[in-house]
């Protein structure tokens, strides 16, 4: 049997019509007349047995179109739809000969085979543009048509093996009488026709009755069950097929599995979200709230679903959103925009409204999804901003305008002894420009120009900049400076907690003008003491 299962079953057929036919000619040599009879009833039974042929593969091929329309129902993949047209194609050739033969047997199957491709593109066409109530009512028709073809099929196939059987009882009870005449002979070749028959028969039967178990099996839910494989005849590529079938059920589940995880994270995702997050159609109707939205709004989740803006909220509040809604819709791009809510509690939040089209595979919008996110917190956080903003800069304005009128100089420094900023005042006592001090310039750059620039007297210059350098570094105490003009500048430098130098430097040109009179005067005392003590010592030697 399994050395059978090698080569097709009409070859299989075929082989056993020949063999038939080879001892009928066997017979015919033993009994002329009896050969006669029997060749007619040999011819009729071979057109039967090619009837059946036919029969079985327009069985076998209606079989892959079912599976092709199927699949290309759920998947509309453009391969599902080329292998259900190639299949059709088959499908009808093979109703075109069955018309030859049994033409009765066979009328109305190809209007019942169109109108099932139409039903079945039909639905398709339905699935994609997502309208699964017409693409569910298409695929209930087309089943009817499957049904009614089917059953034809099954009916013409009966009868061609009823018709078959019948014509080979005929054919063995006309060759009794030549197995009478030729016991040895004839009865040899018909047992060992019988044998081949039976194994033939087998070789298709046993198979078939296998797969028909598998189908059961897998019809009762176990998609696991174990698909025999290996022959390379009909039943085998109809195993190959049974076997693809299983996989895409389970590869069609696991999408489905998937499918539901990803819409569990989904809802999980967004109702973790601290943000409200809906989807509505075109019409304004809710199809999707997250809790968020629900719980803000403060009205039940379930209860949201199918009804608008208008029947939730107050008419300012849904006016609006309508309006927003209008303007995504008519762009065609996402919308952002600021919202007050006012609660029933009389108290009010301001939310950031993000609104956004969606479209379907064929580029059309379908519906709109929106997120708004709480920014009442931000909006207080910024208005007191705003206001401690607006304080600082007048309290900056202030020490501006107190720093500037001060009668000393004031200079800043950063951590970097880079000039931050300074008054009028200190411009004045050096004589520099807007450019020489601009911020950013170095205080050892500063020192320097006034070197440069002979602002110090000729005898100190030398130790200018080290005297400054060895101020800097000690930061405590004062540091009096002459000028070239004459003039004293007193120079005091504290350290901030940012590591930044302020530099308050005063014109004391009075003060050491009154320190240089009282030390002259004391020294022209001191002259006169001298004087007079020798006056008295020379008087007291003279006495």
């Amino acid at each position: 049997i399994r050395m059978l299962r090698v080569v097709s079953i009409r070859s299989r057929l075929v082989a056993l019509s020949l063999f038939l036919v080879s001892a009928l000619i066997i017979s015919n040599l033993l009994l002329i007349q009896q050969n006669r009879l029997q060749s007619a009833v040999i011819e009729r039974q071979a057109r039967d047995i090619g009837v059946i042929v036919t029969a079985n593969n327009a069985v076998a091929t209606f079989g892959n179109l079912k599976y092709w329309l199927t699949d290309l129902t759920v998947s509309q993949l453009p391969l599902s739809r080329q292998k259900a047209d190639s299949e059709r194609q088959v499908f009808e050739a093979h109703l075109n000969e069955l018309g030859t033969l049994v033409p009765s047997a066979v009328a109305g199957l190809d209007a019942q085979l169109r109108q099932l491709v139409d039903d079945s593109l039909s639905a398709a066409d339905a699935y994609a543009r997502d309208d699964r109530l017409v693409g569910n009512a298409m695929i209930a028709r087309g089943r009817a048509h499957i049904l009614a073809v089917d059953s034809r099929l099954s009916t013409l196939v009966s009868k061609l093996h009823e018709g078959a059987q019948r014509a080979t009882t005929d054919a063995l009870e006309r060759s009794l009488l030549g197995i009478q005449l030729a016991v040895f002979g004839v009865g040899g070749v018909v047992l060992v026709s019988i044998v081949f028959t039976f194994l033939v028969v087998r070789s298709v039967v046993s198979p078939l009755r296998g797969l028909v178990g598998v189908i059961d099996e897998m019809t009762a839910g176990d998609i696991q069950v174990d698909i025999p494989s290996g022959s390379r005849d009909e039943i085998g590529a109809m195993e190959r097929v049974l076997r693809l079938f299983r996989d895409s059920v389970v590869e069609r589940e696991a999408a489905d599995a998937a499918l539901v995880a990803s819409e569990r994270n989904f809802t999980a995702i967004i109702d973790n979200m601290p943000a409200t997050v809906f989807l509505r159609d075109l019409e304004g109707h809710f199809l999707v709230v997250n809790q968020y939205y629900a719980d803000f709004y403060g009205v039940e989740r379930d209860s949201i679903t199918g009804k608008t803006v208008h029947d939730l909220f107050y008419d300012a509040l849904a006016t609006e959103s309508h309006d927003h809604d209008r303007r995504v819709i008519d762009s065609g791009n996402v919308v952002e925009q600021e919202v007050l809510i006012q609660h029933p509690s009389g108290e009010s939040s301001t939310l950031w409204s993000i609104k956004f089209p969606l479209f379907d595979n064929n580029g059309h919008m379908v519906s709109l999804g929106g997120v708004e996110i709480d920014i009442t917190d931000r909006k207080r956080a910024e208005r007191l901003l705003n206001e401690a903003t607006t304080a600082t800069a007048q309290a900056e304005r202030r020490l501006a305008a107190a720093v500037e009128n001060m009668s000393e100089a004031i200079v800043v420094y950063d951590e970097n002894d880079c000039l931050v900023l300074c008054n009028t005042r200190f411009r004045e006592f050096y004589g520099y420009s807007d450019d020489d001090v601009k911020p950013g310039v170095s205080y050892h750059d500063l020192s320097r120009l006034d070197v440069e620039r002979n602002l110090i007297i000729s005898d100190e210059r030398a130790q200018y900049l080290q005297l400054r350098d060895e101020h800097r570094s000690r930061l405590e105490g004062a540091l009096d400076v002459q000028l070239r003009d004459g003039r004293w500048l007193q120079i005091r430098e504290r350290q901030t907690a940012e590591n930044y130098i302020v530099s308050i430097q005063a014109d004391v040109t009075e003060r050491k003008a009154a320190e240089i009179e009282l030390l002259e005067a004391k020294e022209e005392a001191e002259l006169a003491n001298q004087a007079k003590s020798q006056f008295l010592a020379n008087m007291s030697h003279e006495i």
